[in-house]
């Protein structure tokens, strides 16, 4: 095997591990969006998640209202944590 190849599969594998982790990303954001909609549509309770989820949502929901300054909210007036 020439040195050039084993070089070209090194490259390609960072490229795929780099292609993973955004699609990894882009996939968390599908997944949140998707709880959003399931939660706002009554399909299930924010509360039913699990508490380390629950904190996790609520942790990226600040830090989106942050950057865009528009609440994205998961509990209804109604829920309590």
């Amino acid at each position: 095997m020439k040195v050039r190849n084993i070089l070209g599969d090194e490259v390609n594998k960072e490229v795929i591990l780099q292609a993973l982790a955004a699609s990894d990303a882009e996939l968390a954001r599908v997944t949140e969006d998707l709880i959003i909609v399931l939660v706002k549509k009554g399909v299930i309770l924010f509360t039913d998640l699990p508490e380390a989820v629950q904190g996790k949502l609520l942790d990226r929901e600040s830090l989106r209202n942050q950057l865009t300054g528009a609440p994205v909210t998961f509990l209804s007036e109604d829920d309590t944590l």
